[in-house]
């Protein structure tokens, strides 16, 4: 990266041996940045500019390898560290959990199922949370049986993402005789009335998934 090549001049054309462990280190995680999710170059810009501060001399010994990303933060292999290297890896990988890996504004984990978790912005989870419940409703629609095996989807059956794509005029409404709330439903054959929507926008997200990547 051209951010580092003036620091980094001062290690051309010594011999491998004359490096400190952590000038070693440097030069590694400088080769290493284009593992870094987008949103979270900045964050490990600054980390190895941190590193390139320090005097040698007292933290030369220190080993540092990585970054191992993780779907929720940045983590490293290490050794010999001091309190000084520790404490910069350590604010790295704090900073990665409540950074975006797209676009590197705050985030937070989301959980994607199946243990998959990756921590994004508002702006960034909201195409891929409403992907992943396209691609959970559009072949659940498309199947002959749904039909047949349900008449009605209650609101509780439905998530946030998925429950705004239905349009009010669909929504019915039945009166709870233990409480006399009004409860929303939908018609099973008015919600498979929109799976030539549900497919278009599947697609358009899709393409604005593929764009941001």
């Amino acid at each position: 990266m051209d951010f580092l090549v003036n620091q980094l001049t001062q290690y051309k054309g010594s011999h491998d041996g004359e490096y400190s462990c952590l000038q070693k280190s440097i030069a590694r995680l400088n080769r290493r940045i284009g593992w870094v999710p987008q949103g979270w170059v900045p964050l490990y810009q600054e980390l190895v500019r941190s590193l390139l501060s320090l005097n040698d001399a007292a933290h030369g010994n220190s080993t540092v390898v990585g970054p191992w990303v993780e779907d929720e933060k940045m983590v490293f292999t290490s050794k010999n560290l001091t309190p000084v290297v520790a404490g910069i890896l350590r604010k790295t990988m704090q900073r990665s959990l409540c950074t975006c890996k797209s676009c590197g504004l705050p985030g937070k984990p989301r959980n994607f199922g199946d243990e998959n978790v990756e921590v994004l912005c508002a702006r960034c989870y909201a195409p891929r949370e409403l992907s992943m419940q396209l691609e959970v409703w559009i072949p659940r629609l498309e199947s002959e049986e749904f039909l047949e095996t349900e008449s009605v989807v209650v609101i509780d059956d439905l998530d946030p993402a998925f429950l705004s794509l239905i349009p009010s005029s669909e929504w019915r409404w039945v009166q709870n005789g233990a409480d006399g709330e009004a409860l929303p439903y939908v018609l099973a054959k008015d919600l498979a009335k929109q799976l030539p929507e549900f497919r278009d926008l599947h697609t358009l997200v899709m393409m604005m998934e593929a764009v941001d990547e």
